[in-house]
């Protein structure tokens, strides 16, 4: 979708014409990754852009060939080579440019040696995006070259803005809050609108009274009606028969069981509102704790629920992708078909007619969405489809060399960031804020500091506690990718010296269980022929079909226990004879895979 591959500089044809096409979202605008097949640059240099709107991307000062052919000109000059160009088309301002972000990341890998723009504004008119390319280059641990087309830029200027950027925002954020956290503690009330059922007065002092609207009793009764039992669907039913306003007037659609959970997740019902920076204000409350604790149990138990189940097995759902847009493919699989008839008066009616074979078909769902059409026909049937995935499979797993290749690769990848030291340094720093905070409240105690002086001191520390404790998640989920890297370097010599003298023997069955054991995710693109990313666990060992032929046996492996059975006792086939689907939860099981070369 916004990955495209581009050849030199007639590229930036490619890349308007795909700004053109994409829509222009309120979250982050458009973006597009345009990358050129380098093999092992001497110096790889990336592009970034970014225009304001899309009217700037064509024509005008500073547009996108502007910006694309001077700045690609200008990294020759200086002995770079062009791998990458990031584009976004969006305000300077916007925390979520996804181009930059994926910029911020290939930094970080190490994918970047040369960063060049055509002017500084367009890569960091904030000093907050300033300290974002700081951060990544330090975690690089080595610098990179920086510069602007028509202005200077360079890491100097870059850090300079970077530390006004970092002593601002904290400093501001550590001002506003706690003199809001003070408003709060005396009585002030927040500068933002309570929940539409409480009404908020002033004294004479200036002080806020709350009271309670008409419509409380409305959304006190389908409180409690949820935490009886009685169904949204019905509840909101009710609601809208009786015409009841929801917090802006009378909608188009009225109420509807996404903003029924909406307002039962609001911690007011019980006489809560906020929270504020840490603190809640009181209100009049509609349900009494035990009821508001009720109600967000059964939310949670009733959003588990997985939904109702497909219908008809087919060994392909979930796991198709079109590589044109990026979006996921549905599946369309039944056993009828409409049958139309000409009635006496004219008019035309139809009817489901029961067919004696089940037709699987696959749909993209960007179709929809960006106002072009991804492939012809509109529809690819599974017929199609499958034999393509099992070529693929077969291709890949005779390829031993180049599989085991890219999993010792990504494994030394993993392992040469030492994420397991930071990990502990990070918990050490954990402990000592925990000492301090300690020690804090001692002195507190004793009186050597006083109320102000300790609030700001525990306001520091939560701030360095929340951002080391997401520091330390995000480094969990890493060692665990190294761990499971490593497991699967164990095991893969194994299952790609057994697979292959088997898969001329296998079944249509049996394809489609090997298909879902071993293939993390398919890619098609315009012309329907397929990419597959493999997945390779150890369980998988273990779910071979039961052939043996001229491999050897498989050793004793302990059991697996991360990852639940992948092979099933059904296949499509056998889905069209007997109409009775038996899918499990297998076919969403989620590792780490890699895509061959």
């Amino acid at each position: 979708m916004n990955d495209i591959i581009i050849q030199g500089l007639d590229g930036i044809t490619v890349i308007l014409e795909r700004v053109a096409t994409l829509p222009m979202t309120r979250d982050h605008g458009k973006y597009v990754i345009a990358r050129l097949n380098v093999v092992k640059p001497e110096k790889a240099a990336a592009i970034y852009m970014r225009v304001s709107s899309s009217k700037q991307a064509a024509k005008g000062k500073g547009s996108l060939p502007e910006q694309f052919r001077s700045t690609w000109e200008e990294i020759e000059r200086r002995g770079g080579q062009v791998v990458t160009v990031y584009v976004d088309v969006c305000t300077a301002a916007n925390r979520n440019r996804l181009a930059f972000r994926a910029l911020l990341e290939d930094i970080e890998a190490g994918k970047v040696a040369q960063l060049g723009c055509w002017h500084s504004s367009r890569l960091v008119r904030t000093q907050i995006a300033a300290g974002e390319i700081e951060e990544a280059i330090e975690h690089l641990g080595k610098p990179i070259e920086l510069f602007a087309v028509t202005d200077t830029l360079n890491t100097d200027i870059l850090g300079i803005l970077a530390w006004a950027g970092r002593w601002e925002r904290k400093a501001f954020r550590e001002r506003s809050l706690m003199g809001r956290q003070n408003a709060l503690a005396q009585g002030r009330a927040p500068n933002s609108s309570p929940p539409f059922w409480i009404q908020v007065d002033r004294d004479a002092m200036g002080m806020p009274i709350y009271s309670l609207r008409p419509i409380a009793e409305h959304v006190k009764w389908l409180a409690e009606a949820y935490a009886d039992g009685v169904g949204s669907t019905e509840i909101v039913k009710r609601l809208n028969a009786e015409r009841i306003p929801r917090a802006t007037g009378q909608t188009k659609y009225g109420w509807t069981r996404q903003y029924l959970a909406q307002v039962l997740k609001y911690s007011a019902l019980k006489g809560k509102w906020g929270p504020f920076w840490g603190q809640y204000v009181d209100v009049p409350p509609l349900v009494s704790e035990a009821t508001w604790n009720t109600i967000q149990e059964k939310m949670k138990e009733n959003g588990s629920h997985s939904g109702r189940p497909a219908q008809h097995f087919v060994a392909l759902r979930g796991m198709l992708w079109c590589s044109e847009c990026g979006q996921k493919m549905a599946t369309h699989a039944r056993d009828w078909d409409y049958v139309y008839h000409t009635l006496k008066d004219g008019t035309r009616t139809r009817y489901r007619a029961q067919k004696g074979h089940l037709k699987v078909k696959y749909v993209c769902g960007g179709q929809q969405h960006y106002g072009f059409k991804c492939r012809k026909p509109e529809y690819v049937l599974d017929k199609i489809l499958f034999p393509r995935v099992w070529a693929k499979l077969c291709e890949a797993l005779s390829l031993r060399t180049l599989l085991l290749a890219g999993l010792q690769s990504r494994l030394i990848a993993l392992e040469s960031t030492n994420e397991a030291d930071e990990l502990k340094r990070i918990e050490v720093r954990l402990d000592k804020v925990h000492q301090r905070e300690l020690s804090y409240a001692e002195q507190r105690a004793e009186g050597t500091i006083s109320k102000d002086v300790h609030a700001e001191l525990m306001l520091r520390l939560r701030d360095e506690h929340k951002e080391l404790s997401e520091e330390r998640e995000s480094l969990s989920v890493r060692v665990q990718l190294i761990t499971d890297a490593r497991n699967q370097l164990d095991t893969a010599q194994l299952l790609i010296d057994a697979l292959p003298h088997i898969l001329d023997e296998v079944t249509r069955q049996e394809q489609e269980q090997l298909v879902m054991a071993l293939i993390e995710r398919i890619d098609v693109d315009r012309d329907n022929q397929v990419t597959i990313t493999l997945r390779l666990d150890a369980s998988v060992i273990h779910e071979l079909p039961n052939r043996q032929s001229a491999a050897s046996p498989l050793p004793e492996l302990p059991p697996a226990t991360d990852f639940p059975a992948v092979l099933l006792d059904n296949s499509t086939q056998s889905a069209h004879d007997q109409q009775q689907p038996q899918v499990t939860a297998a076919r969403h099981t989620r590792s780490t895979g890699y895509r061959p070369g």
